[in-house]
C-alpha cells in the first residue's frame, strides 16, 4: 500500500499498516499485537495506576500531565529493577512528572534530568518555558540525588562519563536527533539496562525526518534489540 490507511478504517490498522510502511521489525510489530490483545485485560489496573498516580502529583505544577497514562506500563516494565540502586537518564524533562515517578517509585536512585528548557517548534508559541523550567524545579525539589542539566543531549553525552539501568528519550523529535539520542545512549546503557523511548507514534502523517519511528527502528535493526515492550505510544528497548 502506497498511502497509510486513514483512521476511516481502524486505529489499530492505521497503526499496524504505520509500522509495516517504516520497516518495523517482526518483533516490534508482534510486541504491539500482544499489547492489543492484551490490553483489555489490564484496562482496569491502567486507569486504577493513572488515577493513583494523578492523586500523588495532585499538588505539583503541571501544564500538561503526558506522563500518567503510561505509569502501568513503567511498573509492570521496569518492576525488576526496583530493588536495585539504579541511576535514571532522561532527556527531555519538561515539567519533571516522569522523574517524579522515578522519585516515587524506586527507593535507591540517581536521576539525571536532560533539557535546554528552550522549547522548540514542537510545543508552540503558547508554551513558555520560563514557566515550564520553574514548575520543573518546583515539582522536584524534594527529589534527592537529582542531576539537572540544562543542556543539549548532544553537548551532555559528549561530556557524560556514566552509566545507566534506565533512559527514557522524550527529547526533540526530529528524526536526526532521536537517531543521536538513541546511539548516544546505547553507549552508557549498562548491561541488562532498558531505554524507553515516547512518541512512538508520534506524528503519523509527517514526513520521516519530521518524527522519531525511522530512526527508532532504525537503531533497533542496526544493533538488534530486544523488543520488551510497545504500548500506546512508547516502545522498550534492551541490548541482547
Amino acid at each position: 500500500m502506497k498511502n497509510l490507511m486513514k483512521f476511516n478504517t481502524s486505529p489499530f490498522l492505521y497503526r499496524l499498516n504505520y509500522l509495516i510502511k517504516h520497516k518495523a521489525r517482526t518483533s516490534i510489530i508482534l510486541a504491539f499485537l500482544r499489547y492489543k490483545l492484551t490490553r483489555p485485560f489490564f484496562n482496569s489496573f491502567r486507569s486504577m495506576e493513572k488515577k493513583k498516580f494523578k492523586i500523588i502529583i495532585k499538588d505539583k505544577l503541571i501544564t500538561h500531565d503526558f506522563f500518567s497514562p503510561n505509569v502501568f506500563d513503567w511498573k509492570k516494565n521496569l518492576k525488576k529493577y526496583k530493588k536495585k540502586n539504579i541511576s535514571y537518564l532522561e532527556i527531555g524533562s519538561f515539567e519533571g512528572i516522569s522523574a517524579y515517578f522515578i522519585h516515587q517509585f524506586f527507593k535507591n536512585k540517581n536521576i539525571h534530568c536532560v533539557d535546554t528548557w528552550l522549547g522548540s517548534d514542537e510545543h508552540g508559541k503558547d508554551t513558555n518555558f520560563k514557566d515550564v523550567e520553574f514548575k520543573f524545579d518546583n515539582n522536584l525539589k524534594n527529589a534527592e540525588n537529582l542531576n539537572k542539566y540544562k543542556i543539549t543531549s548532544d553537548i551532555f553525552f559528549d561530556n557524560n562519563q556514566n552509566f545507566f539501568d534506565i533512559i527514557y528519550i522524550d527529547g526533540l523529535h526530529k528524526y536526526y536527533q532521536v537517531k543521536k539520542d538513541l546511539n548516544n545512549a546505547l553507549k552508557y546503557l549498562k548491561e541488562d539496562g532498558i531505554i524507553i523511548c515516547d512518541d512512538y507514534f508520534w506524528n503519523l502523517d509527517g514526513e520521516k525526518l519530521e518524527k522519531p519511528i525511522s530512526a527508532i527502528n532504525e537503531v533497533v535493526n542496526e544493533n538488534s534489540l530486544k523488543i520488551v515492550a510497545v504500548t500506546t505510544n512508547q516502545i522498550f528497548l534492551k541490548k541482547y
